[in-house]
């Protein structure tokens, strides 16, 4: 069963954050001490040291987007005329289960969030309780009922 959990999430998030904020110091540390040591790093390593922090400094850019998109729908107080739109949190039937979703800008399947822009997202926008969608997800077909449409916020 999928379940979107809001505070699961954002812990996720700000523990990531922690993570490669901490990864990128000890990356930029280990550059500049490497830059003031006397041949102590060969030029290949301080070059894969470099595309080391290149990587970890994106990542946290992505992290760091998905809090602000996070905060920004976490704000919003009501879902307009209670149809499925950003930042909805819905509750499906799909194959005789429930399941719950948060629609976003970019999804995060691990933690139930679907991304507006998906095949699936796209089904869902604009839908309101008691719709029945068709959705396609990894190649399978399958009738959804919106059960419930609701906002983080309240």
């Amino acid at each position: 069963m999928v379940y979107f959990d809001p505070q699961r999430y954002q812990s996720f998030l700000f523990e990531e954050r922690e993570k490669l904020t901490q990864r990128a110091h000890e990356l930029k540390l280990k550059i500049g001490q490497e830059e003031g040591a006397a041949q102590s790093w060969s030029r290949p390593a301080q070059k894969a040291m470099e595309q080391d922090l290149e990587v970890v400094l994106a990542q946290l850019e992505g992290v760091e987007r998905k809090i602000r998109e996070f905060e920004s729908l976490a704000k919003k107080t009501r879902t307009p005329q209670g149809k499925v739109s950003l930042g909805s949190v819905i509750t499906v039937r799909a194959d005789g289960r429930e399941e719950v979703f948060m629609i976003a800008e970019t999804g995060d399947p691990q933690f139930g969030i679907l991304s507006a822009h998906s095949p699936v997202g796209q089904a869902l926008m604009g839908k309101a309780r008691g719709a029945r969608v068709k959705v396609s997800a990894s190649g399978a077909a399958s009738e959804w009922e919106i059960l419930k449409v609701e906002t983080i916020g309240n």
